[in-house]
């Protein structure tokens, strides 16, 4: 889980259509993104820019605990976090949207935190890949 798919800037959804994809199949995105932009407009932006902004702060003070070896630190700041973004109604209101236009699935937003997963063994955005 990246960095970037922890900070709500994940509503530019795309939808992948390949070469081979029917007419069909290309209709059928076409109208789940438009009921998912239609969803969105049902989002309060101010919400949303103060989730975002929170969202960074945390991250940044995540990075500073896993820099100076405090993983246990980070790893509890971070899972408090994401508790709180589960929990928010802002939050789920774009991950029913979302659902709309990626077949009802859940963003990795949503998702559990798998066994052994630990947010220090994480690229972050000034981390050279």
């Amino acid at each position: 889980m990246k960095r970037t798919l922890l900070i709500p800037l994940f509503l530019l959804l795309a939808i992948p259509v390949t070469a081979s994809a029917s007419q069909s199949d290309i209709n059928m995105d076409i109208q789940a993104m438009q009921k998912m932009m239609a969803c969105m407009k049902n989002i309060d932006r101010a919400k949303m820019q103060k989730i975002t902004q929170s969202s960074h702060k945390v991250m940044l003070g995540v990075e500073k605990l896993c820099k100076q070896g405090r993983r246990d630190e980070a790893q509890a700041a971070f899972i408090k976090h994401k508790k709180l973004m589960d929990n928010n109604s802002e939050m789920q209101k774009i991950r029913k949207c979302e659902g709309m236009a990626s077949g009802g699935k859940y963003s990795e937003m949503s998702a559990e935190i798998p066994p052994g997963w630990h947010v220090c063994d994480e690229k972050f955005g000034d981390d050279k890949e």
